[in-house]
C-alpha cells in the first residue's frame, strides 16, 4: 500500500520548492485567477508581462497564468544589479509586471518605462472573480508566436533579448515526455 499511495502522491504534486508543495488543482486554479486578473487589467493578447518574483513556485504559477491569458512572459531576476534590470525592462517593453512585496520597492526605484505593477498576492486574493470565467486560450498561440522573452549576457557584455517561440517550447516538452526514463515516470 505504501508504494501505491506514494506513486499516486507523485502525480498529484506538480511543483515542489523547498517545503512548499502545489497540487495540480491548486496550480490550475491559481493560474486561472492570474489569467483572469491579467485580462481584467486590460492586457491584450501577446502583451509582454514581466515576472519579478523570488519564489520559484510563484514564478511557475504566474507563467502558467500569463500563458493562459494569451500573453508573453518575461522572467526578471531580482538579484540583478539596478542597471541590468533597467536595461532588460526597457528592452522588453513591458505592459505589466507581476511583483511581490519584496520586489515592488526595488522596481519602483528603477529608471524605467511606466507599466502596470500587479502584486502576486493581491492577484490571488481575488479568487471570487474566476467563477468559470477563465477559459484556457488553447488557440491563442500559433507555432511561431513568441511566448517568452529572456535575456542572455551577450558576447559584448550587454544583455541580449532572445524570443522563445511556441513551437520550440512545445518540441522541448514533447522530448521530455518521450525520453526513456529508467523508472517509466514522466520527466515533466
Amino acid at each position: 500500500q505504501g508504494v501505491s499511495s506514494a506513486a499516486s502522491d507523485v502525480y498529484k504534486r506538480q511543483i515542489e520548492y523547498g517545503n512548499r508543495r502545489i497540487l495540480y488543482s491548486e496550480l490550475d486554479f491559481q493560474s486561472d485567477i492570474i489569467a483572469c486578473q491579467i485580462r481584467k487589467s486590460g492586457m491584450k493578447e501577446h502583451s509582454n508581462i514581466g515576472l519579478l518574483l523570488n519564489g520559484r513556485d510563484k514564478i511557475i504559477v504566474a507563467i502558467v497564468g500569463i500563458l493562459k491569458a494569451g500573453c508573453v512572459f518575461v522572467p526578471l531576476d531580482p538579484a540583478f544589479p539596478k542597471r541590468r534590470l533597467e536595461e532588460n525592462i526597457n528592452t522588453a517593453e513591458l505592459t505589466a509586471c507581476i511583483v511581490e512585496a519584496s520586489t515592488k520597492e526595488s522596481i519602483d526605484a528603477l529608471n524605467i518605462q511606466q507599466f502596470k505593477k500587479l502584486e502576486y498576492d493581491m492577484l490571488l486574493k481575488n479568487e471570487n472573480i474566476v467563477n468559470g470565467e477563465v477559459a484556457i486560450m488553447e488557440e491563442a498561440y500559433q507555432p511561431d508566436d513568441m511566448i517568452y522573452l529572456y535575456f542572455t549576457s551577450g558576447t559584448t557584455g550587454a544583455a541580449k533579448a532572445v524570443a522563445g517561440r511556441n513551437k520550440g517550447l512545445t518540441h522541448y516538452v514533447c522530448l521530455l515526455y518521450t525520453s526513456d526514463a529508467a523508472d517509466d515516470t514522466p520527466c515533466v
